[in-house]
């Protein structure tokens, strides 16, 4: 009984810390980002063919990068390209409680959470040089993704250029 004690508790502290948004990035030390000013899409959208989650998400792209100080210029103009994949996963939460008097209650839940990668590569090159994913990027709520797409992209973008 001890063990899987245990087990619950450890799962529930790694779910439980999984929850809050995480912000991971690499890049390669050997560019020197700072005279870049301008970028483009390294895939064009196509019309009528984008999800309402993909102009989201590119329209929080634009706003992030506006914000930093790039321009979206056409794509031969441009210092450096951007992509972005988003992934939607299934994460577990263990709730724990009191149920009738003096048993334990444990329930165990299931929730969606959104991943969005974003990739800058050179464009001059073609090569990948900085990538950077921001966890729980997603909602499921409609009224409330806007504002959590952009507090993710700004978030993610914070790391962006590397120091």
């Amino acid at each position: 009984m001890n063990r899987f004690l245990m087990l619950v508790m450890a799962v529930a502290v790694s779910v439980t810390s999984a929850h809050a948004a995480s912000v991971k990035y690499d890049a390669d030390e050997t560019i020197d980002f700072s005279p870049w000013k301008s970028w483009a899409w390294k895939r064009p959208e196509l019309p009528n063919e984008s999800s309402i989650a993909e102009i989201r998400i590119r329209r929080a792209l634009e706003e992030g990068f506006a914000a930093k100080g790039y321009t979206n210029v056409e794509r031969a103009a441009a210092d450096f390209l951007i992509d972005y994949h988003a992934a939607i996963g299934r994460e577990l939460r263990l709730d724990e409680g009191w149920g009738f008097p003096g048993r334990r209650d444990i329930r165990v839940n299931s929730y969606a959470k959104g991943v969005l990668v974003v990739d800058v590569f050179e464009r001059a090159t073609g090569r990948l040089v900085w990538r950077g994913s921001v966890s729980d990027a997603l909602a499921s709520d409609p009224a409330k993704a806007d504002k959590k797409m952009g507090k993710a992209v700004a978030k993610l973008l914070k790391k962006f250029p590397p120091k």
